[in-house]
Formats: structure tokens, sequence, C-alpha cells
């Protein structure tokens, strides 16, 4: 074995560091810190890969229950210092209030389809709309979009939701990366997903989506419109409907 505990094992030994800094840090500072503290000793070559594997081993192994979380990449804090999370003042019934509770109740990253339909199934969701899984993906992407980090949700991949609260944001590169090197089926390849824009100097084009609904953003006196292209089923044709503003109800 290259590595010769001293006082601490490596798990042991990175909570004490980052109880003592009282800050977020590296692999490589919390290691280095722990070897000059005396926490721990080595004869290795990569004592901070050492650190880093084992710290995040355990965050993937017990979740929530870890004393650790990823806060950035390579950025590692304690579970202890995250802040109660506040509650959503979202009006009853609607799309942001349904994804909130659907969310919390799984507790994982759900696409806008998931979400919606589960909404529904537990009348959690007040709706007569006939995509209403395009308008909750809309929603979601508006609000985050809008609100930034004051957003109670965060996107993470082409198609997936979760909340803020979980500190998902720190694992979005790897769920990216997930996704790039998955092979589309000959489905995925007919279909696009709402949530899934494509930049465009200016304007955010959301691809249709399974149920024929185009969604155009772009900003409009420095509020954030978009622009809903449907399906007209008797002449084939696609009819433009009004414009609309992100002026919702800041509790929908």
């Amino acid at each position: 074995m290259n590595y010769l505990l001293g006082k601490s094992t490596f798990i042991e030994a990175a909570y004490k560091v980052l109880k003592k800094e009282n800050q977020p840090l590296s692999a490589e500072e919390i290691t280095s810190i722990a070897i000059k503290d005396d926490l721990i000793s080595t004869k290795g070559k990569t004592p901070s890969a050492t650190m880093s594997a084992q710290i995040y081993m355990g965050i993937k192994r017990k979740g929530k229950d870890s004393r650790f979380r990823k806060v950035g990449p390579g950025i590692f804090g304690l579970r202890e210092w995250e802040q109660p999370s506040k509650t959503p003042a979202f009006r009853k019934g609607s799309f942001k209030r349904a994804a909130y509770e659907t969310l919390k109740q799984a507790g994982k990253p759900m696409s806008a389809e998931d979400i919606t339909k589960i909404s529904l199934n537990r009348g959690l969701l007040e709706t007569s709309g006939k995509t209403p899984d395009a308008t909750m993906g809309a929603q979601l992407y508006m609000d985050i979009k809008k609100k930034e980090d004051e957003s109670f949700f965060v996107q993470l991949g082409k198609n997936r939701f979760g909340l803020r609260e979980w500190g998902l944001e720190a694992l979005e590169e790897d769920i990216e990366k997930v996704e790039k090197e998955k092979v589309p089926t000959a489905a995925d390849k007919k279909r696009s997903i709402v949530g899934d824009p494509i930049n465009l100097k200016g304007l955010v084009y959301g691809p249709i989506n399974e149920n024929g609904v185009i969604f155009l953003f772009a900003k409009v006196h420095e509020e954030l419109a978009y622009v809903e292209f449907s399906p007209n089923k008797d002449t084939r044709s696609y009819f433009v409907g009004n414009l609309k503003t992100n002026t919702f109800d800041p509790r929908s």
C-alpha cells in the first residue's frame, strides 16, 4: 500500500480540514493541508487523486447521507453548510408548484414529460391545454433563464429538471458528458425535446417536440417572451399563436 495513514483516514482528514477551513476546497488543497497538519502521511505520488476519489465515491454511494457535497468541478464542501431551503410560494395547481412538489417527492431529476404525467396523475396540476408537457418544459426553462440562481429549478442535461436545493448544478457537467456519450435511438432521431434550445443571435428556438409544438424564445423590452407554433391538423401547416411574455404570476 502506497499510503500510510496517520491519525485519520483520508475521509476523516478531509472532514477535519474542511471543518477547520470553513470553506469549499479542491482535493489538492484538502490533501496539502491534511499532510501539513499531520492528519495523513503518504509515500504515493498522487495522494490528491486518492483523496478526490474517496470523497467522490462516498458522495455517490451515500447521497444525501454523505458528510460531503460537490460544489464545483473538483471542489468539495460539507453538507452541513447548506442553508435550509426556502419554501416557494407558487400558486396551487400551477405548473411550477406541481413541478416542485413532484420533484421534491421523487428526489431525482426528471424530464418535463414525466413531471407532467405524475403531476396530472396526482391531481397537482390544473390545466385544460392540449400539450401540458410542452408548457411545463417552457415554464421551467423560462423560470431558470429569467431568475438564474434565484430559480428553485435547475436544468440538467437536455431535457431534465431538478431542484436547486439538491446542489445538482455542480454535477451538470457529468450529466451532460454521459448524455453526449449515449447513442441516439431511431425514436430519438425523429423527435427533439422542448428545453433543448439552439441559440440563434439572441433568439432561442426550442425544437419541435412529440406533440408538434415549437417554442421561439426572444427578449422583448427586456422581458423573456416566446411565440408558440402549433400544428394545424386540418391543413397540416403551422399557425402562429400570440406572442407571450414572461409576465406570469411569480407564484405560477
